[in-house]
């Protein structure tokens, strides 16, 4: 019984779509958190950084996807629309 919640919680998870280049990079961010919080080592540049890398590999997230219909796209979809509109550089200067 117990082994069976455990298997069904496991099958309906984010979890299952995961791929060795998630694990990968998610160590990756994993190095990046420590480097920027116990090493000290350029934590204002690193710590951004590795929280997006952490974000983009989360497995069934959805924070790149473009609207579809009526469903709203992703965050990280919309904050690149103002890259690439040239939204930023207006705003920044």
């Amino acid at each position: 019984m117990f082994l069976d919640a455990l298997q069904n919680l496991w099958a309906e998870s984010g979890f299952t779509a995961l791929t060795w280049q998630n694990f990968v990079m998610i160590a990756i961010a994993c190095v990046l958190f420590y480097l920027a919080i116990a090493k000290k080592f350029e934590p204002l540049l690193l710590l951004p950084i590795a929280f997006g890398v952490l974000l983009i590999n989360l497995p069934l997230s959805g924070l790149m996807d473009p609207p579809h219909g009526t469903d709203p796209g992703g965050l990280l979809y919309y904050l690149y629309q103002g890259v690439k509109m040239g939204i930023y550089p207006s705003l920044i200067f």
